[in-house]
Formats: structure tokens, C-alpha cells, sequence
């Protein structure tokens, strides 16, 4: 059963419900307005924040890849997406969730022992989301995490035009990736939206699906909102430690933009089965290591 867990207080001025399932928020309150949004659910209801472990996307049309001359098939964002977390420590302004994946146990998902860590802590103007992998395995892991949350578009009290805007330039380096077919493949890069500081995206910009934005690991601050009006009318994501963050919406009427912090990104040559070894942009844990990032989210 996925009862939410409950971080702050309903009057106080953030207030955050975190879903046991898929681990992502379901619902974050601001000054008492939801600011989260939603999608359809092939299970009815909606769908917003699961956390993606250890892919993101898929890996090729079909989810699989080989290893060692094995098959695996750890499904569209990974294993965590439908998964029943662990509660390891929960009060009234934290709560910290745990996976631990055993392949022996789940033959043909994914061929490392590892563990998956979510902390969420609230302040008094706050929520950070810590995501934590770590390789417990006698081999190195590759992998990619990542998140899903969707907020409102519009958001409460805005009216005006929706901007995407950051606060530091976009490294040299910066490489915008969307998926062809459900898959990232070598050479398909596209025009960053992202290039001069600002987006105003549209509905029909994500017809051809997300956008992730592959910048390295410096740090980030992506304002979502009432760029004229910022205050109030708009979101502020300080995300740190991860490789980039992927932006996506539905070409509907369905009222929600996901701002996606990854690490790890899986791109093949085309491959129809590749070996993991040939898919790059991932990340490597030697045994014993773990990788962390983070999202802290306010109000703008």
C-alpha cells in the first residue's frame, strides 16, 4: 500500500508528502498551494516523482542489454519505478528510504548488488532530496539515477507566459539529448533550449519527447515560472552532483512540466542488444563506492 509519508505540517509554510512506491514526492505545498503536477496513469490516477535505478529511459527499444553473456531487462526507468522502498528513519521533517538490490534474487533485472538511498529533508522554506547509490558489489557498476517529479504548469497564480531560466551560463561542453524511438543514441544531439539562459517552452517543443541537458557535474539553479514576477510565481531547483536534468511535458492539455536531475545517461551506437560495457554515459562505482546528488527545491 503506498501511503504517503509526511514531511512539515499542512500550516506550515512547506508541506511535502513522499511516496513509499517509486520513492519520488507526490505532493509539495507551498504557503498551502500544491505545486505539484501529474499525468495519467496506465493504473488510473496519476503518476509524478518516482526515482529511475540504476537506468534512466531505456537502455534500447526492448530495455535490454547483455553482461558477461547474460540477458537483463531492468524496464523503461529502471527497477525503483514500482518498487516498495524500505523506511529506515522518518520524523516530522525527514525521512530516509532504502533499496537494497540482490541480482541473485532478481535474475535478468540488472547484474549488480547495490543499494539506492533517498533522503528527504524539509525546513522551514525547503525540501532537498539526497540520492544516494552505492555499489556493493566485487565488480565495478555501471549505472544512472535519476528523478521524475512533475510540477504544475501553470502554477497557482501564474497567468502569464511560463519561463525556464538558469542562474549560471551552460558549460562549453553542454550536450541536449532527446530520445529517438525511447532511446539516446550517439550522434542524435539537438539544439539546447537552454543555450541563452532562458526557455519559454511550449506544448508542441516536446513532441518528440524530453530534452535532457547533459552539462556536467557543476552545480545548477533552474527557476521555473513567472520570469517578469518572480516572486511567489515561480520555482527554484538547486541541483548539485548530477550530469544533467532532463525537461518534459506532454503535448496535451495535461498540466504538469518534469524538471529531471540525472546522473548517468545511457547512449548506444544503435545496438539492438548492446553489451553494457558498449553503452556510454554511464556512470562507474568501483566496489565499495557510492555517488550522491541532490535537488533542494523553494519557492521562487
Amino acid at each position: 500500500m503506498n501511503t504517503p509519508l509526511a514531511l512539515g505540517s499542512t500550516d506550515a509554510e512547506i508541506y511535502a508528502e513522499i511516496n513509499v512506491v517509486g520513492g519520488g514526492i507526490s505532493s509539495l505545498k507551498l504557503n498551502g498551494q500544491e505545486y505539484m503536477g501529474g499525468w495519467p496513469a496506465s493504473t488510473g490516477g496519476t503518476t509524478s516523482g518516482f526515482v529511475m535505478s540504476p537506468v534512466i529511459c531505456s537502455v534500447t527499444k526492448d530495455g535490454k542489454f547483455t553482461h558477461a553473456g547474460q540477458d537483463y531487462t531492468p524496464g523503461k526507468h529502471g527497477i525503483t519505478r514500482n518498487l516498495a522502498f524500505d523506511i529506515v528513519a522518518k520524523d516530522n521533517n525527514r525521512v530516509t528510504l532504502r533499496h537494497v538490490f540482490d541480482p541473485a534474487a532478481q535474475p535478468g533485472v540488472y547484474p549488480f548488488r547495490h543499494q539506492i538511498e533517498i533522503e528527504y529533508t524539509v525546513t522551514s522554506d525547503t525540501l532537498t532530496a539526497r540520492v544516494t547509490m552505492t555499489n556493493l558489489d566485487t565488480q565495478d557498476m555501471r549505472f544512472a539515477m535519476g528523478m521524475h517529479p512533475a510540477f504544475m504548469w501553470p502554477l497557482p497564480g501564474v497567468e502569464s507566459p511560463h519561463s525556464l531560466w538558469l542562474d549560471q551560463p551552460m558549460p562549453d561542453a553542454t550536450v541536449t539529448y532527446c530520445p529517438v524511438d525511447g532511446i539516446f543514441q550517439t550522434g542524435k544531439t539537438f539544439e539546447n533550449p537552454l543555450a541563452a539562459g532562458q526557455w519559454q517552452p511550449a506544448k508542441a517543443d516536446f513532441a518528440g519527447d524530453a530534452y535532457f541537458i547533459r552539462h556536467g557535474e557543476a552545480p545548477v539553479t533552474l527557476h521555473w515560472g513567472d520570469r517578469a514576477n518572480p516572486a511567489g510565481h515561480s520555482l527554484i531547483f538547486d541541483m548539485q552532483g548530477w550530469d544533467g536534468f532532463g525537461v518534459w511535458s506532454k503535448t496535451d492539455e495535461s498540466p504538469f512540466i518534469c524538471i529531471e536531475p540525472f546522473a548517468g545517461i545511457p547512449i548506444t551506437d544503435g545496438q539492438a542488444t548492446p553489451a553494457l560495457e558498449d553503452v556510454h554515459g554511464l556512470r562507474v562505482l568501483k566496489p565499495g563506492q557510492s555517488a550522491t546528488a541532490t535537488m533542494t527545491i523553494r519557492l521562487g
